[in-house]
């Protein structure tokens, strides 16, 4: 009896398994192109945009110069605390800049400022050569420079300085690093 029952039972036809298969791996790839697919692309728009601001030529640097990026241990202007001047430059990059945030360290201790297009609330932070009262900080634009004096530090040294590119929409670029030496000639 038990040989009648499996003589009559039926396996998966070979041709319904393909067909199965095939529309396994349809809805599959349906799947990696309506959700992994624009994640990816997603990722690589920001990486390049990141890629363009930290660029040399095209985006953001810190430039060496001896009187526009120095550490001024002599301060004029406030003598408790110490001035970093930093010449920032902006390549031909094509990408929105939000703000760039600073980063000085030194003597294992660091102070950090917001460099934002407009903002007078800034503290000890302005353009070198603006009244600092009253004048918005100014972002370079592109293809220019801009010096920027930070004041009333209370590093008893300066290394170096950290800058990380904040772009339109929020995304941050990885956080790049420039040396700091002792200014030869103090611009105050």
């Amino acid at each position: 009896m038990m040989e009648k029952l499996l003589e009559h039972r039926k396996g998966l036809s070979p041709v319904i398994a393909v067909v199965l298969l095939i529309f396994i791996t349809i809805a599959a790839a349906i799947l990696v192109f309506t959700f992994i697919l624009p994640m990816i692309q997603g990722g690589l728009k920001d990486s390049g945009e990141c890629f363009d601001a930290l660029d040399e030529a095209q985006g953001i640097s810190i430039r060496e110069h001896l009187t526009y990026t120095c550490f001024d241990g002599t301060n004029v202007i406030d003598p408790l605390g110490k001035e970093v001047y930093l010449m920032i430059h902006r390549g031909q990059g094509d990408f929105e800049l939000d703000k760039i945030l600073i980063s000085i360290s030194g003597g294992g201790s660091s102070q950090e400022f917001s460099l934002v297009e407009g903002n007078r609330e800034a503290d000890n932070v302005w353009n070198y050569l603006a009244t600092a009262d009253i004048a918005p900080l100014e972002l370079p634009t592109k293809g220019g420079s801009k010096t920027f004096m930070f004041t009333g530090l209370t590093l008893t040294e300066v290394e170096s300085a950290s800058y990380t590119i904040v772009l339109e929409g929020g995304n941050t670029c990885k956080e790049q690093t420039a040396l700091i030496p002792v200014c030869e000639n103090p611009l105050a």
